[in-house]
């Protein structure tokens, strides 16, 4: 008996938390997202990173970039546009030293 219930329970869970990913999907803008973190490194040095992207009309753009222990940044910006059975990819990369 008590398995059931845990059963039940687990499963009304899972169904209330994927209406609620689903809401939240539906409710984001032109489907952006981004990301970012940070890793550091066994000397004890930190490298950060950051991505975003989104898609609206046709055009969907990316960028990344990566920022290392020294301060240096690499960065690469991507943008691909549709129409007409036919797709235009541009691209951009920049690597600064500091």
């Amino acid at each position: 008996m008590q398995r059931r219930t845990m059963m039940a329970g687990l499963t009304a869970c899972l169904v209330a938390t994927g209406t609620l990913a689903i809401s939240a999907l539906l409710a984001t803008p032109a489907d952006a997202w981004s990301r970012k973190g940070a890793v550091t490194g066994p000397r004890g040095g930190t490298t950060t990173w950051e991505r975003s992207g989104s898609c609206e009309g046709g055009t969907c753009t990316r960028s990344k970039s990566v920022t290392g222990p020294a301060g240096n940044t690499r960065s690469l910006d991507k943008s691909r546009t549709c129409t007409g059975g036919s797709c235009t990819i541009e691209s951009t990369y920049t690597a600064a030293r500091q």
